[in-house]
């Protein structure tokens, strides 16, 4: 795994609101990224693979009554899903007019949404032009994570 840390990692993300140096965990083997910036609003702001980003806490109103324990469990259940190899991400039709950036949970045998996975938004709309750099920076327009390696696991599954 590599791990970066430092101001600039994910400009996008830190915005003109960095707190402390940005945090990204890249997995061997072809597991989601996730880069966490430590922002003054929201407070942390997340990329989960290429494209997917959440606030926590997504709001911040009184009226949404947002906890710290409801947006650590959040957390905690988005980083779940990516290490397990439970998140796919694509961007739709790049090529003419508006484009689709799509993320989803899914179960590890088939492409269901999981039972009790976080919501994620069914899609954003993405300007073509935004769209067509997005999958030349990340190389593909879809993407079917892998589970993350745990320490001493080989790519094969065996210790090493």
């Amino acid at each position: 795994m590599d791990r970066l840390e430092g101001y600039g990692i994910d400009p996008e993300l830190e915005g003109d609101r960095a707190a402390r140096p940005t945090v990204s965990l890249r997995p061997a083997g072809g597991g989601a990224p996730i880069v966490v910036a430590f922002t003054t609003f929201p407070g942390l702001m997340v990329r989960a693979g290429h494209w997917y980003t959440l606030g926590f806490p997504g709001c911040g109103c009184d009226a949404c009554d947002e906890t710290a324990e409801t947006e650590a469990q959040g957390l905690e259940q988005l980083v779940g899903t990516l290490v397990s190899g439970h998140f796919r991400e694509s961007m739709r039709n790049v090529r003419g007019g508006d484009a689709w950036q799509e993320q989803e949970t899914r179960a590890p045998s088939d492409r269901a949404p999981m039972q009790g996975a976080r919501d994620l938004p069914p899609g954003s709309r993405v300007s073509p032009e935004i769209a067509q750099a997005r999958v030349a920076a990340a190389g593909g327009n879809e993407f079917d994570w892998k589970p993350w390696r745990r320490r001493g696991e080989s790519a094969t599954g065996g210790t090493e």
